[in-house]
Formats: structure tokens, sequence, C-alpha cells
């Protein structure tokens, strides 16, 4: 460009020792430059006349420099400068007025800036950003705008359970080194998307879980920030395998005490003493009858309680917080649909650091169970009135029965059928009430204490009496009888009557025979009734004992083998069937000796 006669005081500028531009402050393009501005452009004058100012400014400060040139003022700032070579170096920049020139002309001053200090500070940031990565125990990489790696840690590769070289990966392609490393996820494809949407959204992400392969969990955040010298991508990994079994091991823990309270009808409770404030699980609320929103303090719990036993569940919840004094009541509440329910209230100190913070508490709906209670308590109370019934005016009549019906036999010449059956059947009604009276008294719980008993003693009193009973059967002993005591009591003699009366009555033969044995061991002893009978067939051994369990021919209530094995067990002892040799049935009941 010509520059004949232009004005000596317009010179000045080309002489200067920084880059001097002459820009159009209208059209923003380059009037004219000088020759330190073309050497630290490294561009010849004429590629730069008559160019937009874009040439020479990065779109990331251009905003700066055209603020400059339409403020006109003496301002200064640091800003890029693009070269003909496509490098940048930096220049602090300002604007002035051309002497002597009324035009929309300003020339542009460009002065190398000092970076030194700049690069100084940047090179310091660079090692404590490493050393801190190096000492990270969460994996971290940092790429920048073209996704380059500008850093990375071990422990990175230890997130993802690979081998990671900090220094190779200075510099490696990140989007390749991605598509590298995807097969590691379980979902690779959703990996690699969401690295590609993050960075293009560019706003910060936290949480994101991710699936691995080898079954472990990780969770990274995505960090975008900004460079001096462009925009740049943080990422940072951590396992969360062990965290996530916790969370799954507390869910399921949570699930099955839900489930147990739910079953068991138990919720909870607690008390803060510093706050007074009250809290409730879930079914604590539903035994109330109350919606888990509903707005809850002490005075109003305490309030649902039955009026006659508010008073007891207040004092215990006062000693409690006084004096730490634990509680276990069973009180009856009142829910807000006017219903009566029986609850068991527990509570406890809650102590923390060593002091009592508050109180805590389970909270039981146990209706159904005093309902049974109660149920059973009635049952035995008409279970009392007919063991009185049987054991005074049944059996009495029944004796009486038989003592004028021994009267007429021995009155009668000859034998009578019809009286022999009276007889019999008297007899065998003795027996039942007998039975009956005595399974009512194991009902009821009657204290039966057990005391060193002579088997011999009582086998002998017993077979005496039955012999007389069942003149028609051979009922002994074999002899010699060993003198055994056991741990016993009276009920013992129910349990001989039952089983030699069982192996008489189901005796298919003309005459019953019947032996009874004693046989000691170290510890135990064993009473054998074996008889000639049809046996029992090993299928049905385990069953005669249930209770109305009879023969198809028998005319019992099918309730005597089923004492014997209710007193047996009362005993601590056992009873089982064998095969007689050579036939019939061997009744066996094992009890502890005494000493």
């Amino acid at each position: 460009m010509s520059h004949t006669g232009e004005h000596t005081e317009e010179a000045f500028w080309r002489h200067l020792n920084e880059a001097a531009i002459v820009v159009d402050s209208t059209s923003e393009t380059v009037h004219d430059v000088n020759s330190v501005a073309c050497d630290h452009l490294r561009y010849p004058a004429e590629k730069l006349v008559e160019q937009g100012i874009e040439v020479l400014v990065p779109d990331d400060d251009s905003s700066t420099v055209r603020k400059l040139l339409k403020n006109g003022n003496t301002d200064r700032a640091t800003v890029s400068l693009r070269r003909g070579d496509e490098t940048k170096y930096r220049a602090e920049v300002s604007v002035s007025e051309l002497p002597q020139r009324d035009s929309d002309l300003l020339l542009l001053l460009a002065r190398k800036a000092d970076t030194t200090a700049q690069e100084d500070s940047t090179n310091q940031t660079r090692v404590v950003l490493k050393t801190i990565l190096e000492n990270l125990t969460l994996g971290t990489l940092v790429e920048d705008e073209n996704r380059d790696v500008l850093m990375v840690n071990e422990a990175l590769g230890e997130a993802l359970g690979v081998p990671v070289d900090p220094e190779s990966m200075i510099g490696r392609d990140c989007a390749q080194a991605a598509e590298e490393m995807k097969g590691l996820f379980a979902a690779p494809e959703r990996f690699i998307d969401s690295n590609d949407e993050f960075i293009e959204r560019r706003e910060l992400v936290r949480g994101q879980e991710l699936e691995l392969t080898d079954g472990r969990t990780i969770v990274r955040d995505y960090v975008p920030y900004q460079l001096p010298n462009g925009d740049a991508n943080l990422w940072i990994y951590r396992d969360i395998t062990a965290q996530k079994r916790r969370e799954r091991e507390r869910e399921r823990h949570q699930s099955l005490l839900g489930q147990l309270q739910e079953v068991a009808e138990i919720g909870g409770w607690e008390v803060d003493f510093r706050t007074d404030e009250l809290t409730w699980t879930e079914k604590t609320y539903d035994i109330h009858g109350l919606p888990t929103d509903a707005d809850i303090d002490l005075s109003d719990a305490l309030d649902f309680y039955h009026p006659d036993d508010r008073e007891a569940i207040r004092e215990a919840f006062e000693q409690l917080r006084s004096d730490n004094t634990s509680y276990d009541l069973e009180l009856r509440i009142v829910t807000t649909d006017g219903a009566v329910r029986w609850v068991r209230a527990r509570g406890e100190p809650w102590v923390a650091d060593g002091e009592t913070v508050g109180a805590r508490g389970t909270f039981q709906d146990i209706t159904e169970r005093v309902s049974r209670e109660q149920r059973v308590e009635d049952q035995r109370d008409s279970l009392e009135v007919l063991n009185q019934v049987i054991r005074h005016d049944i059996r009495n009549d029944l004796q009486l029965v038989l003592a004028y019906a021994d009267l007429l036999d021995e009155e009668l010449d000859d034998d009578n059928e019809h009286l022999d059956r009276i007889i019999s059947a008297a007899r065998h009604s003795v027996e039942v009430t007998e039975n009956a009276q005595m399974m009512a008294g194991i009902f009821l719980g009657e204290d039966h204490e057990f005391v060193p008993t002579s088997l011999a003693r009582l086998l002998r009193d017993e077979l005496d009496h039955l012999c007389s009973t069942y003149a028609d059967a051979t009922i002994e002993i074999s002899e010699p009888l060993p003198d055994v005591t056991v741990w016993a009591n009276e009920m013992l003699r129910p349990v001989v009557r039952n089983l030699v009366g069982n192996a008489v009555q189901h005796n298919d033969k003309d005459t019953a025979e019947v032996t009874v044995e004693v046989r000691p061991t170290e510890e135990t002893v064993q009473l054998r009734v074996a008889d000639n009978g049809p046996g029992v067939p090993p299928e049905r051994r385990e069953s005669v004992f249930g209770k109305g369990n009879k023969g198809l021919e028998s005319g019992g209530t099918g309730l005597g083998l089923y004492l014997v094995k209710t007193i047996v067990d009362k005993f601590d002892g056992t009873v089982w069937i064998e095969d007689n040799d050579p036939e019939g049935a061997v009744f066996v009941i094992e009890l502890p000796k005494h000493g």
C-alpha cells in the first residue's frame, strides 16, 4: 500500500518498537501495520491490509478487542493473537487515536506479554495437581477440548480393575481409549453414549452408576471446566461395590424386619428426652389405628392407654426417665375406632456417650394371644367342673352299680349272661372314668410331684387287682422281679392298668396270656408287657398311641394308649411296640432310674 504524502506526525507509529496496527473501527478491518507487527504476527503487510480483525484475533478474545475498539480508551487487555503459521502468542493490547487525524482509524498497539510468571504459575499448578492426583484414592482423568489425556492417576485403573500407567496415557486420545475399555462395562454402549452426551451438554453430572462385567459397581462424576487455552473435562471414578452390598443388606434386613413386625404384630418407638420428640414405626401407627402421617406427641401416646391402665404406664415411663428402670407391661389401649386391644409395651433407656438421652422400646399387639389364654382359662374351668362330676358323681354311681351287681351274682345259682354283661359294662365304665379323670388332671396341670417309686411294689399291687378284674386271662410276672426305683408317681398305675387291659381286651385267643417283665439297664429300666394276641402291624405302631385311636373291633374310647404315652412323656420316658415271639406284641416302656 502506498504511503506517499502521509504526514510526518502520523509516521511515528511506523517506527515504534512494538507492533502497531491501524484499524478502521467502523468496518473492523486492518488499514495498515508496521514492520514489528509483521514480524510478531508472521504475516506480510499485504496479507493483513483490508482483512477483518478476526484474522488476527481468535473467537475467544474477539469480544475483548472489539470492546477496546468501541470505547477507544487507553485500557489494556491481554489476549491471544493468531500468527500466520497458525500459532498463537499472548499480547497486551491497547487502543489510541492517531495524532491529528479526524477519522474512524484507531491505532492498536500490541506488546508481547511477559508470560514467564504465568508459565511458572501454570507449571507449579500442574505439579500440585499431579501430586494430588497421584495420592487421590478416587480414579481421576483430565482431558482437554480435543479429548487428549492431560492427566490420569493409578487409582483409575484400580477402580476399573485394569492396570493404568499414568505417564504412557498422557496425550492419548481419550475417545479411543474409551472404545478400547468399554468391554469392562456390563452395558458398553451406555458407557460410550453417556461420555459423548456429557461432553456435548457440558453440565455437571454426579453419581452415574455403571455396572462392570466382573460384578462390581462404580460411580462417576463429570465436571466440565475451563483451562487457559480451552475447555477441559474432569472424570472421577470410585468403586461403590461394598457400599452397594451394604445397602442391599440393609434393605434386606429392613424388609425382613418389616415382615417380622407384620407377622409378630410388633412396632417400635423412640423418645428423645432432649427434645421430647416421639418417633413411631409404621406398625405402631397401625396398631393404634392411625395413618403414618398423624402428628402424635408423648402425651397423645399415653392417652391411648385404657383409663384403668393409664396410670401404670405413666409411672413406668417416669421411672424409666428418672432412674433408667426398664419396663415390660401388658396393658390395654383404645384405638381410634374405639376398639380395646391388649398390647405388650416394653421400654428401656437410650444411652449415648454414657448419657441417657432418651428411651426406646417395642409395642406388640397381643390381643389374639390374650383372647386365646382367656379361652383356655374358660375351658380349664369347664374341665375342672367335668373332672369333679367324673370324680364324685359318675364314678360313685358306677361303684354302687358294681356293688349291687356283685351281690346279685352271689344270690343267683346259675350264670346269668345279662348280669355278666352288666358287670362287664360297669367295670369298663369305671375304667373309662378313671382314664378320663387322669387325663383331666393332666390337662388341668395338677401338680404331681416326681418321687422315687418302687417299680416292683407298684407292679405287684396293680397285678393283684388286674388278675381279679380279668379272671379269665392268664397274667403273670416274670420272676424274679428286680427291686428298681424310678422317678415317677401315682400316675404310673394307670399306665400299667391300661397296658395290661389293652393286652387282654384286644386278644383274639380263647385265653389271653400276658407276661409282665422288668429289665434294668445302667441308667434306665424297661417295663415290658407281652401278649399272645394278633400283634400290631409295623405301620400302625406309632399311630396307636394317638388320641382316639382304637381298633375296628374295639369298644373302648381309644384314650388308653394315648394316656399311656402322655404320662410316660411326663416321666421323660419313651414307649414303643415290638413283635413277641412266637406271636403277639410287646409294649415297652423305658423310664429313667432314680439315683
